[in-house]
C-alpha cells in the first residue's frame, strides 16, 4: 500500500478517509493541505513512505530472479497544483496522471528469508471495504 498514506513515519498527520463516512466536520489529509498542514509537512512523510517502499523494493529485487522489472505506481498525487490535493477521479494533471516508470532486473542473491506463518483459513477479507479505506470506492 505504501508510499499511499497513510504516512507510517508521522501518523499523528491522518488517514484518508473520505469527510462523508465520518460526518460533518471531519477532513481527510488531502482536504487539511494549505490549512493545517503544509506542502512540506505532507511531501516529507510522503517522502520517508516512499524511502521505506523502495527498502522493501530492494529486498525484492536481491530475492527472485527476473529480467525485467518495472518498477511504476498507480497514480501520483497533487499538492496543490490548480487548487487539487492527493488524487481525485477524473482530473486530469500530469501530476496525477504520470507516473514513474523505472525498468531494472533483479538477481536472487538469497539476501532475506521471510518468516512464514500459516494462513487462517477462516479469515474473510472484505476487499470491497479494502477498496472504500484506500478512496477507490
Amino acid at each position: 500500500m505504501q508510499p499511499h498514506v497513510p504516512f507510517v513515519s508521522n501518523p499523528d498527520l491522518g488517514v484518508y478517509t473520505r469527510p462523508e463516512d465520518f460526518g460533518e466536520g471531519f477532513a481527510d489529509i488531502w482536504s487539511r493541505v494549505g490549512e493545517s498542514l503544509t506542502h512540506e509537512e505532507v511531501w516529507t512523510a510522503y517522502r520517508q513512505n516512499l524511502r521505506d517502499v523502495l527498502d522493501d523494493v530492494e529486498i525484492l529485487l536481491e530475492n527472485l530472479d527476473a529480467e525485467r522489472v518495472a518498477i511504476t505506481a498507480d497514480h501520483g498525487n497533487a499538492i496543490g497544483e490548480l487548487g487539487y490535493a492527493g488524487h481525485p477521479r477524473d482530473v486530469l494533471l500530469p501530476c496525477i496522471r504520470k507516473v514513474p516508470w523505472i525498468p531494472t532486473s533483479a538477481a536472487d542473491r538469497h539476501t532475506y528469508e521471510p518468516e512464514l506463518e500459516q494462513p487462517d483459513k477462516h479469515r474473510e477479507v472484505d476487499v470491497e471495504g479494502r477498496l472504500k479505506d484506500l478512496g477507490y470506492l
